[in-house]
């Protein structure tokens, strides 16, 4: 755990694991790999909040349409049709 922290250590184990990193991180290949997986993680984290913004603002047309705001009030307030929609439809 200290090496994932950044702190040395004198250990044959944490040598050898030291090396073996340096080795992937100078090797082309591993490195396209990894950026490619990176990337793709944060397109991934991406959609994730978009998608939890997307839910958040269809419950909160639910809570609305629940206390009697009318359709054009849920409107005035940013949401869109499409939401409303989904909202209609959950």
């Amino acid at each position: 755990m200290k090496y994932l922290c950044g702190e040395a250590s004198e250990s044959i184990f944490t040598k050898k694991l030291d090396e073996e990193v340096h080795k992937a991180r100078t090797q082309k290949e591993w490195r396209v790999e990894y950026m490619t997986l990176f990337m793709r993680d944060q397109e991934n984290i991406e959609k994730g909040i978009e998608r939890g913004i997307e839910l958040e603002r269809i419950q909160a047309i639910k809570r609305m349409m629940e206390k009697g705001f009318s359709k054009y009030d849920i409107f005035d307030w940013g949401y869109t049709e499409e939401e409303y929609k989904k909202a209609e439809q959950e």
